[in-house]
C-alpha cells in the first residue's frame, strides 16, 4: 500500500499554468525553466546581474556526487534518485552541443584518508553501479596519478562547469524562456490572479500566474518566505595552476577537500564550509593554504605554497536549511497552517485535519547547498511538473521531505513559536 500523504504536505489542486516568473538565474532557476520548457510552458527569468550564474552557480567547476546514507529510507531514496536523475539528465542535455559543460563520463574517486575514512564504508544496499571499493593500485589506475590510499569509485559521477551548464539551459529552453538581466526583484504581490514582481523603484518587472523563488540567499527578503530558517554558508575555492605531476589527473578526487582535473590549465580545489562568517567576498589566505596542504596530504601533489603570492580562487555564499535538505515545493499559507494545525502537539490522528492551503501559484526552489549540481535537475523537474499539473517525479515520502511546510509542522509539533525567528526582509 503506497504511503498516505499527511494533509499538511498535500500539494494543491489547480489548473495547469503555462506562464511562469522565475527569480534567479542560477542552476536552480534555469533547471526549472528548462523543465518547464519541456512541457511547453513559458518562463521569464529575472536575474539581478548582467549574466546568469554569477552567485553560487558561478564556480569554475563542481562535482556531481551521491550522498550515501547508512539506512535505506525515504531520505536515502531521495539522494539516490536525485543523483541518478542528474547523471541521466546531464548526459541528455550535453549531447549534440559543441561547447563543453565538463566531463560527464569520468567518474569520481573518494579516498580513504583519515578524515574521510568514516564515509568509505558502503551499506549493503549499494550496488557496484553506484560505488565500489578500490585498492591503492586500482585507485592509481583510475586517477592517472599515484594514490597511496584505498577508496571508493563512483563510476557515474562527473565534474561540470556550472556557468556553461546555465548557458546551455538558456539555449535548450528557447523559445520558451525570456531572460531579463539587471532585474533585481525586491518585492512580490499577487493581484487579480497574477504574481507581480517589483524592483527597487516600484516598477513591475514581470507578472504571471505562477512564480518560482530560486534566488538562493536572497530568498529570505520576501515576507512570504522570510519565516524559513535559512542558513548562509561561506564557501571558498582555490584555483591552482596545474603542474607537470597534476596534469595527469583524470578524475575528481574527494578527501576532506576535493580536487578537480585541470580545466584550461587550472584545477579547482575546495571547498571550505564556514557558517560563522561575515559577508566577505575576499579570499582568506589561511583557508587557501590549508587546502593546498590538504591536497598534498591526500595526494602528494605539490602546488605553489608561496604565501607572498596572491591567492587565486573564488568565494561564494550558499543557502542551506537546518536539516540540510533542499526546500522545494509550494509556499504554505502561513496563517492557515498556524490556525488549522495549532494543536498538532496533542497527537491527534492526521486524518482529522483538513488539507493544506498554500499561496496560489507560489513556489520555492532553494537550499541546494554544496550539492547544487546533484539536486537541481530533479528539483527543477518536480517544480515544473507541479506547475503544469503533470505527474510528479517523486514519491509521497520524498515530497514530504522537501516540502517547505516541514519547518512549520516541526515547530507546531514541538509547540514552538515560529514567529520568534521570522526575519525582516532586507
Amino acid at each position: 500500500m503506497p504511503p498516505i500523504c499527511k494533509p499538511w504536505f498535500i500539494y494543491p489542486k489547480h489548473d495547469a499554468m503555462n506562464d511562469v516568473i522565475i527569480i534567479g538565474g542560477g542552476i536552480a532557476g534555469l533547471s526549472t525553466a528548462y523543465h518547464l520548457a519541456h512541457y511547453g510552458c513559458r518562463s521569464t527569468v529575472l536575474e539581478q546581474h548582467s549574466d546568469v550564474a554569477q552567485e553560487a552557480s558561478g564556480n569554475m567547476a563542481g562535482i556531481v556526487m551521491p550522498l550515501i546514507l547508512p539506512e535505506s529510507d525515504p531520505l536515502s531514496a531521495y539522494y539516490r534518485q536525485s543523483y541518478e536523475y542528474a547523471i541521466s539528465h546531464y548526459h541528455t542535455v550535453s549531447e549534440n552541443f559543441s561547447f563543453s559543460i565538463g566531463d560527464p563520463h569520468c567518474g569520481a574517486l573518494q579516498l580513504s584518508t583519515s578524515f574521510s575514512r568514516r564515509k568509505s564504508t558502503l551499506p549493503s544496499w549499494v550496488s557496484n553501479s553506484l560505488a565500489y571499493h578500490v585498492n591503492p593500485f586500482e585507485a592509481s589506475e583510475i586517477a592517472g596519478i599515484t594514490i597511496d590510499h584505498a577508496g571508493l569509485f563512483f563510476p557515474g559521477s562527473m565534474y561540470l562547469q556550472p556557468q556553461n551548464l546555465c548557458k546551455l539551459y538558456l539555449c535548450l529552453s528557447a523559445p520558451y524562456l525570456t531572460l531579463l538581466t539587471h532585474s533585481k526583484a525586491l518585492s512580490i504581490k499577487r493581484m487579480d490572479g497574477l504574481w507581480h514582481v517589483y524592483d527597487r523603484s516600484g516598477s513591475c518587472l514581470a507578472k504571471a500566474p505562477a512564480l518560482v523563488i530560486a534566488n538562493g540567499t536572497e530568498a529570505r527578503q520576501f515576507p512570504l518566505t522570510s519565516w524559513l530558517p535559512f542558513r548562509i554558508i561561506r564557501g571558498q575555492l582555490a584555483y591552482l595552476e596545474e603542474t607537470p605531476s597534476s596534469r595527469a589527473l583524470r578524475v575528481p578526487l574527494i578527501f576532506d577537500d576535493y580536487l578537480i582535473p585541470a580545466i584550461h590549465g587550472v584545477h579547482v580545489a575546495g571547498a571550505s564550509f564556514n557558517a560563522d562568517h561575515q559577508y566577505d567576498l575576499n579570499l582568506d589566505i589561511e583557508e587557501h593554504h590549508f587546502m593546498i596542504e590538504s591536497i598534498f596530504g591526500a595526494t602528494q601533489l605539490r602546488f605553489d605554497r608561496d604565501r607572498s603570492a596572491p591567492a587565486k580562487g573564488r568565494v561564494n555564499f550558499r543557502t542551506t536549511l537546518p536539516d540540510r535538505r533542499p526546500c522545494a515545493g509550494p509556499i504554505p499559507d502561513f496563517a492557515f497552517y498556524q490556525h488549522a494545525y495549532h494543536d498538532l502537539r496533542h497527537g491527534k490522528n492526521f486524518s482529522l485535519y483538513q488539507p493544506a492551503q498554500t499561496e496560489p501559484g507560489l513556489y520555492i526552489n532553494v537550499g541546494l547547498g554544496s550539492r547544487g549540481l546533484t539536486h537541481a535537475p530533479l528539483l527543477g523537474s518536480l517544480i515544473a511538473a507541479e506547475i503544469t499539473n503533470s505527474p510528479l517525479p517523486v514519491s509521497t515520502d520524498i515530497l514530504s521531505l522537501l516540502h517547505p511546510a516541514r519547518f512549520i509542522i516541526r515547530d507546531l509539533q514541538k509547540s514552538l513559536s515560529i514567529k520568534n525567528r521570522k526575519q525582516t526582509p532586507s
